[in-house]
């Protein structure tokens, strides 16, 4: 069977899936980089913005990317193939690779992820200097920790799971505290009625 321009490698033997505490290192790994600009920026100005207008389109981009990324993960076991490579198979390996080489530096090594999350420490501590100055001061102090971080660790991979770990332990926590604290049971029923009655509309 051929796929692209390449047969496929189709393996009739599955590999045994490790035990969960095995697991969760890597995946936490994946969960901790995915969350991005969607989970932090977008979403809540579109809520801010629009109310629950929109939440259905939020609805469709989650079932997608969970079918999406649970059919790459079962070509990997299937084929044994990264995912780029299938890609490969019809816009050409090289293609592939600069575009999604492209796509993880956008959406993890772009600038203006420092930008923003050294704004919002800025935010948060209200400190140093003025809003612009205390910015820089942030994201260089983020940066110096990362390549701290790297350098300074004997496995890399196990360090960046433990903080990620971390941090998203840190953010479910903040999220169940925001959620019963400042939402009421009148705003749930108002999320799943906007979601119904607005579904497929786009506000003006």
């Amino acid at each position: 069977m051929k796929v692209g321009l390449y047969k496929i490698p189709l393996t009739s033997k599955f590999p045994r899936p490790k035990p969960f505490w095995k697991l969760i290192g890597p995946v936490m790994i994946i969960l901790g980089l995915s969350i991005g600009s969607g989970e932090l920026i977008i979403w809540p100005m579109i809520v801010a913005r629009y109310s629950f207008v929109l939440l259905w389109a939020g609805l469709i981009s989650l079932i997608f990317q969970t079918i999406w990324t649970e059919e790459m993960a079962r070509w990997t076991i299937l084929t044994g193939e990264h995912f780029i490579q299938y890609i490969g198979r019809w816009i050409g390996l090289t293609t592939s690779v600069f575009l999604f080489g492209m796509i993880a530096w956008l959406s993890n090594g772009f600038p203006g992820w420092a930008a923003a999350a050294g704004t919002s420490l800025r935010a948060l501590f209200d400190w140093p200097f003025d809003l612009v100055s205390g910015t820089v001061f942030w994201a260089s102090v983020g940066f110096i920790g990362c390549v701290l971080i790297s350098l300074g660790s004997k496995i890399v991979r196990k360090t960046v799971e433990k903080i990620l770990t971390a941090q998203v332990i840190i953010m479910w926590f903040i999220l169940l505290i925001c959620v019963f604290t400042l939402t009421s049971m009148n705003d749930w029923i108002k999320f799943f009625k906007s979601l119904v009655e607005n579904f497929g509309k786009i506000p003006p």
